[in-house]
């Protein structure tokens, strides 16, 4: 999910409002692309419903577990428009009045926390200690298996809220902040005696029961998305009546290598698999990695207009990244720049007059060499994966020689040193504000050779091998760095739902609430050991949406989807190992 500013929203977002649809998944890369899902049987889930049958068998190591067999849920139907590069044909709607139940194997009895669980808890989420990488704390079993009626007579034993204010992220002009009024106790904080999942993080509990239209108030609501408080929407796609979420302090480093395996690139971000003899492997959504019918490292260096006076790549970011508590930027657009400049004087070609003589004077290459160059300059350094099977998921694997492109930067900043008041100033050139910022770059450069190193020990990233159903419940710690637009922020949360992925009907694919939107596609969410759970691919909203909102603690509020590594129909987690970075 890139952001590009307004023009983009403007772009992705349709201008009429279909009363008749339901939510639109939006691609922001390609809005072709975008799915409008149609309204499903507005037949509710009842919770309160007791269940017949309990018998207790043992969870799943990873602490999933499905929603009651009689709480039986509408499968979500889309109509698929065309891609940019691949015609995708419509799937047609399959009628579930017929579905049988499914009985989870892995079902374990339904019952609250157990008191004797705070034995087992961990310092909270404010512990800023460095020592802390991974938890590997034992799975309660009984903690995971919360079902929402469980769970309801837990919930006045929450923390209320004091004095929160939620980290500051640098968001985009296209997000707009609303209040979320909690003082009915719509919203608590997590402890040691009341919590979600196995262990108390301290997250912020929504009880979805008690938020509505009338909860929310400030600039640019759109009160009609597909939003947590607005359940009716969201009540055929996401089911839970309770999630946890805690935007996370960067200067916070519990879990900190986890929270650095995700890496923001200029159209998206990407996993980090491994990094190994200066190459490292990642694993993104296949729409980051084919952007607009070229590859993202093709259109990231192409010119666009520039009110600076000289030329600017298309996309200006070349990377950020998470290091010791701090957020990184590696700015792309004077890096090509000052490459570009590079190019020209050195095949720049002599004037020579009618008369003969030679006035030591020098013409740039005409603009369209430069930028056709400009635009392979990075294949040097990036790569696609030859032959990985996505199963006809969005995903994708590419590599990235960071040793080769660190030392060339190196080298360029030593002939920017030596060559800078040669450079042409005119139109298809640079100016002095190239300069300052190619400074910036040169400055930054130590602590992201630095973080390659640390990125070399973390070794290989291990994927969880559980196999997600429809129906599957996870209330397990989820933890992973999104890069919104401009903003970056660290996540945590806790309420993931599986069913029918729109893109695929007889898939499944994980609903949850985090802080999400444009720029984050491809990241990975991960379990608290540090494994790979699932990718996030899109967010969800209806055809009136009209901006990316917020609440007050960073929580985005649309729903967001992502893609299933394991199903009972596909297995993508030893086809991903493959390409590791030998």
């Amino acid at each position: 999910m890139k952001s590009k500013g307004k023009s983009l929203l403007i772009t992705l977002l349709p201008l009429a409002i279909l009363f008749s649809c339901g939510p639109t998944i939006y691609y922001p890369d390609d809005p072709s692309k975008n799915i409008v899902i149609k309204e499903p049987s507005t037949n509710k889930v009842d919770f309160q419903k007791p269940k017949e049958n309990t018998e207790e068998k043992q969870i799943s190591k990873n602490e999933t577990t499905k929603v009651d067999n009689n709480e039986q849920k509408q499968k979500i139907t889309s109509k698929i428009s065309t891609p940019v590069d691949t015609k995708i044909e419509e799937k047609k709607e399959k009628s579930q009045t017929n579905k049988t139940n499914l009985v989870n194997k892995n079902q374990a009895k339904e019952e609250v926390l157990p008191n004797n669980l705070t034995k087992q808890i961990q310092s909270p989420t404010n512990n800023n200690s460095n020592q802390i990488e991974y938890d590997n704390t034992p799975i309660n079993i009984n903690a995971i298996n919360i079902k929402d009626r469980n769970f309801e007579s837990k919930f006045d034993s929450l923390s209320d809220i004091k004095n929160y204010k939620a980290p500051k992220l640098s968001w985009s002009n296209n997000y707009f902040q609303y209040n979320i009024n909690y003082s009915n106790g719509a919203i608590k904080e997590e402890n040691d005696k009341a919590f979600l999942g196995q262990k108390n993080e301290n997250l912020f509990i929504y009880f979805l029961d008690k938020l509505n239209l009338n909860s929310v108030s400030g600039r640019e609501v759109d009160k009609d998305n597909f939003t947590y408080y607005n359940r009716s929407k969201v009540l055929n796609t996401y089911l839970l009546k309770y999630f946890g979420f805690r935007s996370i302090d960067p200067g916070d480093r519990k879990y900190e290598p986890i929270f650095q395996r995700n890496i923001r690139f200029s159209a998206g971000t990407a996993v980090l698999l491994n990094a190994k003899n200066g190459k490292a492997a990642f694993l993104t959504n296949n729409h980051v990695v084919n952007t607009k019918n070229q590859k993202f490292w093709n259109l990231m260096n192409d010119s666009r207009a520039s009110k600076m006076g000289g030329r600017l790549a298309t996309l200006n970011q070349f990377m950020r990244y998470y290091k010791d508590g701090q957020f990184h930027s590696l700015s792309n657009s004077p890096l090509i720049e000052i490459w570009s400049q590079k190019f020209a004087l050195e095949h720049s070609q002599n004037i020579v007059w009618r008369n003969g003589s030679n006035p030591n004077l020098k013409t740039p290459p005409p603009k369209s060499q430069i930028n056709n160059w400009a635009k392979k300059y990075y294949d040097k350094y990036f790569s696609q994966a030859q032959g990985f099977d996505s199963k006809g998921k969005d995903l994708a694997i590419f590599y990235f020689n960071y040793k080769d492109f660190i030392q060339d930067v190196k080298d360029l900043a030593k002939y920017w040193q030596e060559h800078k008041n040669e450079m042409f100033l005119d139109g298809s050139g640079i100016n002095s504000l190239w300069h300052t910022k190619f400074q910036q770059v040169i400055d930054e450069l130590p602590d992201y050779e630095s973080f390659w190193t640390k990125m070399e020990s973390l070794g290989d990233l291990k994927i969880s091998d559980h196999t997600w159903q429809d129906q599957d419940v996870d209330y397990s710690t989820k933890i992973g760095t999104f890069y919104p637009g401009n903003a970056s922020a660290k996540n945590m949360f806790k309420g993931v739902y599986f069913a029918s992925d729109p893109s695929n009907p007889l898939e499944v694919a994980p609903y949850w609430f985090s802080t999400n939107g444009p720029g984050a596609s491809g990241s990975g969410v991960y379990n608290a050991d540090g494994s790979l759970a699932f990718l996030n691919r899109i967010i969800l909203g209806n055809d009136s949406l009209k901006h990316l909102t917020y609440d007050n603690f960073n929580l985005s509020a649309f729903l967001s989807s992502g893609v299933a590594l394991k199903t009972k129909n596909i297995d993508l987690t030893n086809e991903i190992k493959k390409f590791y970075v030998k």
